[in-house]
């Protein structure tokens, strides 16, 4: 999974959304690293409950960070998604490279697991489009179910 063109507008949009707080927990101290407690682990492909619009919403898992503040950040690409958006190619976005998620928002999500052992796709440039404003307690993480952050997505970048 790459960037599709229009896609930096879509991470910039997240960016925006993260900053204002809609859904998430900012923190003004980062303390990341590496979680050792965690449900999910990179290379994991879940189901979850999506939106009406979304066809098989899924996400893989990329990365699990623990923080002492938010507790684990599960990082996840989405795809399975049309999210509408008339900027892009076909009127809508139909994955996310990198969404930094709060873990028990992916249990609220509906998450099941489907297949372990995917191989991860290079996601450090979107990584860390997030992981410096994080630092500097400018960005945060999704707290609340997908669907309902798709929802917040398509209907900031639909105004």
């Amino acid at each position: 999974m790459g960037y599709t063109p229009g896609m930096s507008r879509l991470t910039a949009t997240l960016l925006m959304l993260t900053c204002l707080g809609w859904g998430c927990g900012k923190s003004s101290e980062s303390a990341i690293q590496e979680a050792t407690t965690s449900k999910y682990h990179p290379g994991e492909e879940y189901s979850f409950e999506g939106r009406p619009a979304d066809d098989q919403p899924r996400f893989l898992v990329l990365k699990v960070d623990a923080h002492p503040k938010l507790g684990n950040i599960v990082h996840v690409s989405i795809s399975g998604i049309r999210i509408k958006n008339a900027q892009a190619p076909k009127g809508y976005f139909d994955h996310v490279q990198h969404f930094p998620m709060a873990e028990p928002a992916l249990e609220k999500s509906k998450a099941k697991r489907i297949k372990s052992e995917n191989t991860v796709p290079d996601f450090q440039s979107a990584y860390q489009e997030w992981r410096k404003p994080f630092d500097q307690g400018k960005a945060g993480i999704w707290s609340v179910p997908l669907a309902e952050c798709l929802q917040a997505m398509e209907q900031s970048m639909n105004r």
